[in-house]
């Protein structure tokens, strides 16, 4: 029996694809002049806590539609935690804004 992976192409390509995915830029990060690195950690914390609790009453877990079908279900429960996430990421960016930061590549 042959083994694709002990294939020398295939390690080359195993191998070139782990690679480039180690040299993916960071996301860019939260700053603000003359903040120290507690504050800024405080600041994200309280924006994300704040972004969690406006994403879960926006989009409460449990409230989906009794009569759809178990695809139905499914997709309805991957839409909400889809637009929860959605709702939490934009409501963290503005927090951040609103306490001065910007976004800076590292």
């Amino acid at each position: 029996m042959h083994r694709i992976a002990n294939h020398p192409t295939c390690l080359l390509l195993i191998l070139s694809a782990g690679l480039a995915s180690c040299a993916t830029p960071a996301p860019p990060s939260w700053q603000k002049p003359g903040a120290s690195e507690s504050a800024v950690a405080r600041d994200t914390a309280e924006c994300h806590a704040t972004a969690e609790q406006e994403a879960e009453l926006r989009y409460p877990r449990g409230f989906t539609t009794p009569t759809l079908s178990a695809p139905g279900l499914a997709m309805s429960q991957q839409r909400d935690n889809t637009d929860r996430a959605n709702a939490a990421t934009a409501t963290f960016n503005t927090c951040m804004r609103e306490r001065g930061y910007v976004r800076e590549a590292k």
